[in-house]
């Protein structure tokens, strides 16, 4: 019983810090994109640099965010990298069903 706890402790240690890398890993891109917003060129590049690097149970709320603060702006790159709908786009990685 033990062990059993003890490893209960760890996979939630390792569970609670993969989620704080993940949330890390997001505000880093959303802050790499605010910087780069000024030149379509770059924030294209960006875009599709952290589409590959995010994690697919993370790419909605990057999206949303993306659309939310740049629709405006770059409407058209935006649709580019995530197409129409979430799932229609070759760059994001398809979930399994």
């Amino acid at each position: 019983n033990l062990v059993r706890l003890s490893m209960s402790k760890i996979v939630h240690s390792m569970r609670k810090t993969m989620l704080t890398q993940r949330r890390k890993m997001l505000a880093y891109f959303k802050q790499v994109i605010d910087k780069v917003s000024f030149s379509a060129y770059l924030f294209e590049k960006e875009m599709r640099k952290a589409v590959r690097a995010i994690l697919p149970d993370d790419i909605e709320e990057f999206r949303n965010w993306a659309f939310e603060k740049y629709d405006v702006l770059y409407m058209s790159i935006l649709e580019k990298i995530f197409g129409s709908g979430l799932h229609s786009s070759p760059l994001i990685p398809q979930r399994a069903q």
